[in-house]
């Protein structure tokens, strides 16, 4: 789209900002759910101290009572 505007100057400058304004909110968003994400991992990491065997592990055991496996 942005190539085609590029080529075409004679379009109102206008549809440059809308395609902006969906990029933005497009990665506002991902950010949002990378932020998500971030905050889950930090809460599993939590769940272990790393000093007994993986069959313990309180990671796998909070993995498997969430969606984020």
């Amino acid at each position: 789209d942005l190539l085609w505007l590029a080529d075409h100057p004679q379009q109102p400058c206008e549809a440059i900002d809308t395609l902006l304004d969906e990029q933005v909110r497009s990665v506002r968003q991902r950010i949002a759910q990378l932020q998500a994400l971030e905050t889950r991992l930090a809460h599993l990491q939590r769940a272990c101290d790393g000093e007994h065997p993986v069959h313990e592990c309180g990671i796998l055991a909070a993995l498997s009572d969430t969606d984020i496996a």
